[in-house]
């Protein structure tokens, strides 16, 4: 996760001593709440993206009659408003590293000439992570993820499924 908030920071003088004092404020980032909230909450429960975004705006409604403040009021609109950071989310994070995972194993695979003799389990139970992850996200995540001219990754894609619908 990132953080949510940065640091503001101003020197003072005080009066004709040396000594310099340094006050630093946190500045909000109710955005980056919104979002660390939400993925939060989807790595935690692995429901799909629009109920990990009807949970945490049930979860602020639910606090709002307890909680005072412009930051809480910020941080409620800014959950309230949220739309997917699709290259700055949990899911593309989590779809990366399948992605890379899977790049490994179709390039293993394609060493050994996609053999069925071999060991797929590994395989199969990275493409089910996969295709779980993309049906629960936004597809605008999995379609930044696999761009259109990313030929050879799909194309290993469509090795796998002629395979697994000969066996």
């Amino acid at each position: 996760m990132e953080a949510c908030c940065s640091w503001r920071g101003c020197c003072m003088e005080q009066g004709n001593s040396d000594i310099m004092y340094i006050m630093y404020e946190r500045v909000l980032d109710e955005r980056q709440i919104a979002s660390d909230i939400i993925d939060a909450i989807r790595s935690t429960t692995d429901a799909p993206l629009s109920s990990c975004i009807e949970a945490a705006r049930s979860c602020m409604a639910v606090m709002a009659p307890f909680v005072q403040g412009e930051s809480f009021v910020r941080i409620q609109e800014a959950v309230n408003s949220y739309t997917v950071q699709v290259d700055n989310c949990y899911d593309y994070r989590l779809l990366s590293e399948m992605k890379e995972r899977l790049t490994a194993l179709f390039k293993e695979k394609y060493e050994l000439s996609f053999s069925t003799e071999q060991d797929d389990d590994v395989l199969v139970k990275y493409l089910g992570m996969f295709a779980s992850c993309v049906k629960k996200t936004d597809p605008r995540v999995s379609m930044h993820l696999i761009s259109m001219d990313d030929y050879q990754w799909m194309d290993h894609l469509i090795n796998v499924y002629q395979i697994v619908s000969i066996v």
